[in-house]
């Protein structure tokens, strides 16, 4: 309980925040995290591993959208492939209703050494081809203090927010 990472964020607002039904789901681009607080929460999801594999031309009609998709969630992602991006294009693309969420917006990732492409720099490739802008729940938005204010019940005017950067 000590660390309330973007992953847990997310989560935490998709499950307090937005009306997510017992038989809809979330695509998700990210990690396994991710994945698992959404797990934890009770949500439902697809995507993340499961579309670790490159996609052939050929699939592209196979990129249907899926109606029980109601949002997609856009996190860090060191598998990020073209299926991803279509398959979260498409869900966006084809529902103005779909949400579009994201764990964050950093453009970097940095390492012990070096800095590598982060979120932010990937989360662009969609944001300009739906033109659609995603809420971001983690650091330092005012949707994650909304998340850890409410599940720890907290008093605003006496917390403060510590990232990474």
């Amino acid at each position: 309980d000590d660390i309330f990472s973007s992953a847990v964020a997310a989560a935490y607002y998709v499950k307090h925040f937005v009306n997510i039904k017992e038989d809809e789901k979330i695509y998700v681009v990210g990690g396994e995290g991710i994945c698992r607080e959404l797990e934890e929460q009770g949500v439902h999801w697809c995507g993340c591993d499961e579309d670790n594999k490159p996609i052939s031309e050929e699939e592209f009609t196979e990129i249907q959208p899926d109606p029980k998709v109601k949002a997609v969630m856009f996190g860090f992602d060191v598998n990020i492939n073209y299926r991803k991006f279509a398959r979260a294009f498409t869900y966006l693309n084809s529902n103005p209703d779909c949400l579009f969420l994201a764990t964050n917006t950093d453009m970097t990732y940095p390492t012990k050494h070096l800095e590598f492409p982060g979120t932010g720099s990937m989360l662009h490739t969609l944001i300009a081809s739906t033109k659609r802008t995603p809420t971001v729940l983690g650091k330092p938005t005012t949707n994650m203090m909304d998340c850890i204010i409410q599940k720890f019940s907290l008093d605003r005017s006496r917390t403060c927010m510590v990232g990474d950067r």
